[in-house]
């Protein structure tokens, strides 16, 4: 059984997942998850199939479409969330953050750059990927320390964009 913290829209949900069946709170699920191709999953939770497009933010962040609706998922693992936990206690934020591009593309637009605070949540730059204008948001509050990328740059998945501390 695997165990994690889901938060989506500032609320969290504990998960529970053991083979096809899944818990959160008190209410049970059956569930599958199967990849199409690039970032298009069929999902199915009990009897309802959804077709949705999911873009990783950066490690355990995600961006999912279901129904034409986006949501930011954040899904750690129960000692990723302890950790997080015991951090947010003592007042110390965690080691510097490397975001990396969510899939290959064209940067647009960079709003920041090194040495300037950013919030969560603010936006970092503008990827365009697929025709489309996707703008990349910060994962955490801090300052910008090294920008590796520039209006005009080609990026590829995985590629190190910013790294905030």
């Amino acid at each position: 059984m695997s165990k994690y913290s889901v938060t989506i829209k500032d609320k969290n949900f504990e998960v529970e997942l053991n083979g096809d069946k899944g818990k959160i709170g008190e209410l049970e699920f059956k569930y599958d998850l199967k990849k199409i191709n690039g970032n298009l999953y069929l999902f199915k939770f009990n009897d309802s199939i959804y077709e949705t497009p999911v873009v990783e933010r950066s490690g355990n962040e995600f961006c999912i479409t279901l129904e034409g609706l986006k949501y930011e998922v954040i899904a750690r693992t129960e000692l990723e969330e302890k950790s997080r936990k015991i951090l947010a206690k003592s007042g110390e934020s965690s080691a510097a953050l490397q975001v990396n591009s969510p899939m290959p593309g064209l940067i647009l637009k960079v709003f920041k750059k090194a040495g300037e605070e950013v919030k969560k949540g603010e936006p970092l730059l503008v990827l365009e990927a697929m025709k489309m204008e996707n703008e990349i948001k910060s994962p955490k509050q801090g300052k910008v320390v090294k920008l590796f990328v520039e209006e005009g740059s080609k990026v590829e998945k995985n590629e190190p964009m910013i790294t905030i501390e």
